[in-house]
């Protein structure tokens, strides 16, 4: 049996006034240049906009066409890579920084410096106040396609194939916008989330660094 050729669909996630960051605008404008010079993992795509991810999963579900559904929460963006790669796993959440300031982080930072002598560096502390979107146990490593598995990740980007709808509607919140995990999260996925301040970059260095 021939495998169905691989069509993509990309779901923005918007408000109710289906508003959207420069920072999407900017991941589909790539993504249309990426597809029209046949780059890496190019296939066909198509663009839908809902308000939530419910509407988007059904929209998937009734479209057989699709092999797969990127949905992208519109206030954010990422990279063309975690669109288009084949991911193996049927739910792969990208890894990007929450838009909170964690205080009791920027402490624990300060009190190192303290007890090591170091004068503080206010990019050291911003970067050490960053909480991410999933958590893993100790001693998880990154696997072959870029992975951890992650407990209860929240899913604002999130790789959905269609073997995986039924698994991923069971598993999801919409409430807190999570999956009960443990799920594959692509920490080499380089991310834009507005928030206190923009993050721009890929999580997995951050996460291999600490």
């Amino acid at each position: 049996m021939t495998a169905q050729p691989r069509n993509v669909l990309i779901v923005g996630i918007v408000n109710e006034i289906y508003e959207c960051s420069i920072s999407f605008t900017t991941t589909i404008v790539r993504l249309q240049q990426r597809i029209a010079s046949h780059g890496e993992h190019a296939c066909p795509v198509g663009f839908e906009f809902f308000q939530t991810p419910q509407a988007a999963i059904e929209h998937f579900r009734e479209n057989t066409k699709y092999t797969r559904m990127v949905m992208i929460d519109s206030s954010m963006g990422c990279d063309i890579e975690y669109i288009l790669r084949p991911h193996v796993a049927d739910i792969v959440v990208a890894a990007y920084p929450m838009r909170t300031v964690s205080f009791d982080r920027v402490q624990a930072y300060l009190e190192r410096c303290r007890e090591q002598g170091k004068e503080p560096v206010p990019s050291e502390a911003q970067t050490a106040s960053i909480t991410y979107n999933f958590t893993t146990e100790a001693g998880s490593g990154v696997d072959a396609d870029g992975c951890v598995m992650a407990n209860d990740p929240q899913a604002r980007i999130v790789s959905l194939s269609r073997a995986g709808i039924d698994r991923f509607e069971e598993l999801f919140d919409p409430k807190t916008c999570t999956v009960r995990g443990p799920v594959p999260v692509d920490v080499r996925t380089k991310t834009v989330n507005s928030g206190p301040y923009d993050f721009t970059g890929t999580v997995g260095t951050r996460f291999v660094a600490s």
